[in-house]
């Protein structure tokens, strides 16, 4: 016999289609019988076997007796075919799902890991939350190896449209994005951004920016969402309500960082970079000023020979007035 689940689901079957054959009618579910004894064009036959179960049916409409007799063989053989067919359809959905998955790695590369070959975050047991938790952190550390500037803004007191809004008002190019700060700090451990992202506190919306030339246009975007929203003020109301519960003073945002510098750049100072100069800018900034230096220099130089000459002329002058000999006895 086969499994004990393949059994009692071809058993369920079975015994829910002969109920409803019972109910419904055997004769549904079977295809019409053929008589050998009876060739099918004989249409005589047929006209008087349509006549006779005609005045069968109405005798029985009129006694009040059900208008389907019991199931005929026929009519057995055909549901017990039916009843084969989906018990094997059953029997083969079972087999497929409990088919092994396929292997994306040899046994022999198994054998050969070794515990630098774990991944950092690998436990024995782990849930498909815990997974996913995992995966986020590792996507934000990648985010973080490509970001130029980050900042982060709290969303204390807006509503779902006004925050939807105030994300799209920053460019195309940078990511602003609720997350939750504890999966940033995760990922920040062990880099230069760790000090910085522990620093923010409350529902924050991160933004990350990877060109130094969107630096402007999120700040002057920040400055627009800001206004816009008057956040100072809303967020001060709310720091009021909440001031026994916090170490520090809420603000609306908690500053910022750049690349290279490290240095957290303050709320109150983020304005100052909405006009923050890119690399390119810079170095066309130097090589103006590179430029400027030669006609500078040579200025300077052709005025010398002429500043030399008065001032050695003055000196002979007060040599002659005071009767000096030398050039010291004049300057001491």
């Amino acid at each position: 016999g086969g499994p004990p689940g393949v059994l009692q689901t071809m058993l369920g079957l079975m015994v829910a289609a002969c109920s409803m054959a019972f109910c419904v009618g055997a004769r549904g579910f079977a295809l019409p019988a053929l008589d050998a004894a009876r060739p099918l064009h004989d249409h005589a036959s047929r006209s008087q076997m349509h006549t006779s179960a005609l005045h069968a049916s109405r005798s029985r409409a009129a006694t009040g007796c059900s208008s389907e007799g019991p199931p005929t063989s026929a009519s057995w053989s055909c549901l017990s075919v039916g009843l084969l067919l989906a018990g094997a359809a059953g029997l083969q959905r079972r087999r497929t799902r409990a088919a092994p998955t396929t292997r994306r790695v040899t046994l022999a590369e198994i054998d050969s890991l070794v515990v630098e070959d774990l991944p950092k975050f690998w436990y024995p047991k782990v849930s498909i939350t815990k997974a996913r938790r995992f995966a986020l952190v590792e996507s934000i550390r990648a985010q973080l190896d490509k970001t130029f500037f980050l900042m982060a803004w709290n969303y204390f007191g807006f509503t779902a449209s006004e925050l939807k809004e105030a994300q799209l008002m920053f460019p195309t190019a940078v990511k602003a994005r609720g997350l939750r700060n504890s999966l940033v700090r995760k990922a920040a451990e062990g880099t230069e951004w760790e000090e910085y992202v522990n620093s923010v506190k409350g529902q924050t919306i991160w933004v990350f920016v990877e060109s130094d030339t969107d630096l402007k246009a999120t700040i002057q975007a920040w400055i627009a969402v800001n206004k816009k929203f008057n956040r100072d003020e809303k967020t001060a109301q709310i720091y009021e309500k909440v001031a026994d519960d916090m170490n520090s003073p809420l603000l609306a945002a908690s500053g910022g960082i750049m690349r290279d510098e490290w240095n957290i750049i303050p709320y109150k100072d983020l304005p100052k970079y909405k006009d923050f100069p890119t690399k390119l800018e810079l170095i066309a900034q130097i090589a103006g000023a590179v430029k400027q230096v030669p006609t500078k220099l040579a200025v300077c130089a052709k005025q010398l020979p002429q500043k030399t000459a008065i001032g050695i002329k003055k000196i002979v002058e007060k040599m002659e007035e005071e009767g000096k000999a030398t050039v010291g006895d004049v300057v001491a």
